[in-house]
C-alpha cells in the first residue's frame, strides 16, 4: 500500500498543509476514473477499531486496512439492513438469512474497494465493487463493523460514546471517513 501524504483538493497549492490521502491513483484499490465527477467524494474508511472477541482477549486482525465507500447509499442496502435489524430485534432470526444476499448486492454497490487480507489465508480478498460474492466471504465481525459503518456514516469507535446510533434517528449521513484525492480529470460540481 501506498505512503500517505497530505492532499486538499480544494487547495491545490504547493504552500498549503493538507488533510491525508494516498499519494496517487495507482495506490487506490480501484479506478478513480469509473467514479467521473464523484471520485473526490469517496471516503476512506479505517478498519483498525474491528475487534474480534474471544473470552477475555480482544484480536484486531484488520489493523492497518481500510475500505472505500461511495457517498450514494442504494436503497437496496438500507431494507436489507432495517430488514435484518427488524427480524433480529423481533426474534425472528429466520428473516435475517433473507436480507443477507440483499445486503450483500446493496454493500456491492457502495464499496468501491479495500485492501482486506483474509485473517485465514493471508490473501487478499477479492475487491467489492459489484461483487457481492467478495463481500459474502468477509469474516463477520469485518462485515459488521463496515455495515454499521456505512449505515452511520462514521465508524463505530467515532460515535460519541461508542454508541450504535439511534432507531430511527437522523437521515443525516456524518462522514468521519478521509477523502480520497483523485487525479480525475472529470469536472467538480457541489
Amino acid at each position: 500500500m501506498g505512503r500517505l501524504i497530505p492532499h486538499d483538493p480544494e487547495d491545490d497549492t504547493e504552500d498549503v498543509p493538507v488533510p491525508v490521502s494516498y499519494s496517487d491513483d495507482e495506490d487506490l484499490p480501484y479506478d478513480p476514473a469509473t467514479f467521473g465527477q464523484w471520485a473526490d467524494e469517496i471516503d476512506r474508511f479505517s478498519l483498525d477499531g474491528c475487534v474480534t472477541k474471544r473470552g477475555d482477549r480482544e484480536l484486531y486482525m484488520f489493523e492497518g486496512q481500510s475500505f472505500w465507500v461511495h457517498p450514494v447509499i442504494p436503497a437496496t442496502l438500507t431494507n436489507a439492513w432495517m430488514s435484518m435489524a427488524g427480524a433480529s430485534e423481533g426474534k425472528n432470526l429466520g428473516r435475517v438469512g433473507d436480507a443477507f444476499d440483499p445486503l450483500c448486492e446493496g454493500l456491492s454497490r457502495c464499496l468501491v474497494g479495500w485492501d482486506v487480507i483474509d485473517p485465514v489465508t493471508g490473501d487478499p480478498l477479492d475487491q467489492p465493487w459489484r461483487n457481492p460474492a467478495a463481500i459474502r466471504e468477509l469474516p463477520t465481525e469485518a462485515l459488521y463493523y463496515i455495515i454499521q459503518t456505512v449505515a452511520m456514516g462514521e465508524t463505530p469507535a467515532d460515535r460519541p460514546n461508542g454508541s450504535t446510533g439511534r432507531r430511527g434517528g437522523s437521515g443525516t449521513r456524518r462522514s468521519s471517513g478521509q477523502k480520497t484525492r483523485s487525479s480525475s480529470a472529470a469536472p467538480r460540481r457541489r
